[in-house]
Formats: C-alpha cells, structure tokens, sequence
C-alpha cells in the first residue's frame, strides 16, 4: 500500500513539483487516516454481523480458504424476544459459553422493527401506493436467501414415478415459458406440533394454521414453477397433547423440467404468527432416488395430523 503520489495510478510517473516534502506528508497523513477509518468500518461491520475483516494482505485465496472454513462447521440458535414492543430501537444480542479461551463470530443486536404491520418503515417509503408490505414468507421462499429456522421441520422429497410427463401437475402454477417433459416430485411435510403456535377458538378448541410452499428455481435463479396450499384444522387441547413425539403431515406435488439444472426452495409459515422456516436443495441431490410406487395426493383445503 503506497500513497497516492508513488502509487501506480499516478500515471504521470512525477511527483507534482509543487508538493515538497510538506504536502508529500500531508498527503501519507491524509492517506493513513482514510486507511484507518476505512479499516475500522470493516471491522465494526464485521464484528457486528459475527464475519471477519482481512485487510493489508493480497493472499486472496488464504482469506477466501479461512472464510470457507469458518463458515462449514458452526451452530444454529433461534430464539424469539419476549418483549413484543416494536418501537424500532436497536436490541443487542450477546451469547456467552462456560468454555476459556473461545472467541465467538455472531450478529450482535437487531432492530425491533414490526415487520409485519410495518409501523417503523422509512417517512420516505410511507404514503406510496406501489410500496409491497413485507411477507416473512415471501423473502424466506428467495433463492439463495438464508434458511429461516423459527419453524424447525423435516421434508421428504422423492420422485413420484419412473416415468416422466409431458403436462404439470396439478395446482403447480408455471411463471413464464416452460416445456416439458417433466418429472414430477412429491414433497412430504413434516412439522412437529410443538412447532405450530395454535390458539384457541370461543369454542375452546385449538385452531392451527398452516401455510406450505415448495418453489422451483432455475440455475439462474429465476422462478419457474411454485405449488403453494393453506391448511387450517382445529384439534381438542387433549387431542394436541397425545401427539408429542408426532408430527403434521402434509404432501405436495412439484414438476421440474427434465433437462437443465433446477433448485427446489421449501418453506412452512405459521399462519398465527408469522413464523417461518425454509430450506434449499439442489434437485440433483433427489432424481436418482428410488420413485414412490404410488404417490400420495396432496387434499384440497386441509390435512390431518398424522
């Protein structure tokens, strides 16, 4: 790292004959502190989003090497704040372990933004008719986004039959041009009910909610084909009770064209609360499995636990 003045930008090759050994140490003065202040954002933004600044070293395949390593083995903790006052103020998070000598990478704090009624969005973004208001769900079914674990769930995904089709089935809704043939998967959810917030209803039974989407992405990340249902079943507290250590069963039907490379985006969103979970799988992890010999059919308006 060179000022300015000697850098290779210079293209001049000259130092201005003006400068003098004044101006050339304002000059590595004024470089140092710019350094500074630069550097230090780095390492505030990341000490605050639990990464890792590098900075004054050209080893960009050591630092890309250390950040893939750090990023393949760590641990996953969700929790949900107990003070539901959303007045947009910064919260801060601390983790601690009863193990010395550990440094921990984490998200120091939030803003207690209400995401779903939007009271504390930006004056400038208030009023505007186009604005879309925020959907937990939407942004967690984007390729690629992070996987959201307020709702922890398992999925099963197999190819429904040996054979390919040449139309999609049914209730899929295709975005723009795609042609078959296609082969069609059946998406198994399972969500265990300590998962699923289900108030009671004036007739004092227990009202669950549940919406359950699996989207089809191209290599691109364009979307291409999605299968959304809403399941809604009501259940005596007694009945809820015996089902710990069970599991809400739900299955879908997805079409994926034959040829190209596609990524299936799953994700279940508590209809009472908001809550969602998500997860990403590549549909290559799942075309060679062994084909279901008669695929379940996903009902129209709502499923029974199981």
């Amino acid at each position: 790292m060179v000022g300015p003045m000697t850098g290779a930008s210079n293209t001049s090759g000259t130092v201005p004959n003006n400068s003098g050994i004044f101006a050339v140490n304002n000059n590595l003065d004024n470089l140092y502190q710019q350094t500074a202040g630069e550097h230090g954002t780095m390492e505030q933004m990341a000490q605050d989003t639990g990464g890792k600044a590098f900075e004054n070293a050209n080893d960009l395949k050591a630092a890309i090497e250390k950040a893939i390593e750090a990023g393949s083995t760590y641990y996953t903790v969700a929790y949900t704040p107990t003070n539901h006052d959303w007045n947009g103020s910064y919260r801060k998070i601390k983790v601690k372990v009863d193990r010395p000598g550990v440094t921990l990478a984490y998200r120091r704090g939030y803003y207690a933004d209400d995401l779903v009624e939007g009271k504390h969005q930006k004056k400038e973004q208030q009023g505007k008719p186009d604005l879309a208001p925020y959907s937990a769900i939407d942004a967690a079914m984007e390729r690629g986004a992070p996987d959201p674990t307020e709702i922890i769930f398992s999925v099963n995904v197999r190819p429904s039959t040996a054979d390919v089709e040449p139309a999609l089935a049914t209730g899929n809704q295709v975005s723009g041009k795609v042609s078959g043939p296609f082969r069609r998967y059946t998406v198994h959810f399972m969500v265990k009910p300590n998962q699923v917030a289900c108030p009671a209803t004036p007739e004092g039974e227990l009202r669950c909610s549940l919406e359950l989407r699996t989207f089809v992405y191209d290599i691109d990340g364009t979307l291409i084909n999605r299968q959304g249902n809403g399941v809604t079943f009501n259940l005596q507290a007694a009945r809820l009770a015996e089902l710990s250590g069970r599991y809400f069963g739900y299955v879908q039907q997805i079409s994926v064209p034959v040829k190209g490379e596609y990524f299936l985006r799953i994700g279940v969103r508590d209809g009472s609360n908001d809550r969602v979970g998500a997860l990403e799988l590549p549909v290559a992890a799942v075309v060679g499995l062994k084909p279901l010999e008669a695929p379940e059919t996903a009902p129209a308006a709502a499923a029974a636990p199981k």
